[in-house]
């Protein structure tokens, strides 16, 4: 499944100076919360006004938006997903070694304003080889999993209470053809009440 074509997707790249280089947050074991910079991430947010240049990336991202959170609350439980906003990102992960350590896409919550409860990724890395690296990877409360950015590949997590962080690029493979290409788009709940619930070891975050 290629969602994006390869020549749409590096249309909305660093040689459009739209992308910056990424900042995330790290959180360590007693909770304390380290603003980063990711060396070598790049990233961007699409929107409207993208359309032109990658109308499939913002048809895809429209689509999603509409009909996945509705999905999700029809279920026996109500995740209270909304569709009425969101966040997005693309980013993109240079060759050559470049990664991200262990971070939470959400670890304070309302005590920032930040509902973001869901993070769905979609891949967008039609020539990736198991040999390139630069996976996601998952830490659980009692094991990491590994998952391969292969293009099309769609990964859907909580926001506030899976650490994940991405392995190094292999940096035998140099050159914007090697470059790791991610979509990001972070659905809020609307009811704040599930944002670090009291099942999340982040529980502390939650004001």
């Amino acid at each position: 499944m290629k969602i994006v074509a390869k020549r749409e997707r590096e249309r909305v790249n660093r040689r459009t100076n739209t992308e910056n280089n990424s900042v995330s947050e790290s959180i360590d074991s007693s909770g304390g919360v380290t603003v980063f910079d990711k060396v070598g991430v790049f990233a961007c947010e699409p929107d409207g006004s993208n359309y032109d240049t990658a109308p499939n990336l913002l048809t895809y991202m429209s689509t999603l938006i509409t009909s996945f959170p509705p999905l999700l609350n029809s279920g026996s439980v109500n995740y209270s997903i909304s569709n009425s906003a969101f966040n997005a990102k693309l980013a993109v992960t240079s060759s050559g070694g470049s990664s991200y350590p262990r971070h939470i896409d959400n670890p304070l919550g309302v005590k920032v304003g930040d509902t973001r409860k869901l993070t769905v990724i979609i891949y967008l890395n039609p020539e990736w080889r198991g040999e390139h690296e630069g996976n996601l990877v998952l830490h659980l409360e009692n094991e990491d999993v590994e998952v391969t950015p292969e293009s099309g590949r769609f990964v859907v997590f909580w926001s506030d209470v899976i650490p994940h962080s991405v392995t190094p690029t292999n940096e035998d493979f140099v050159g914007e053809e090697y470059d790791r290409y991610a979509l990001t788009i972070w659905l809020p709940t609307e009811d704040v009440g599930k944002i670090h619930d009291e099942d999340s070891k982040f529980k502390d975050l939650k004001v």
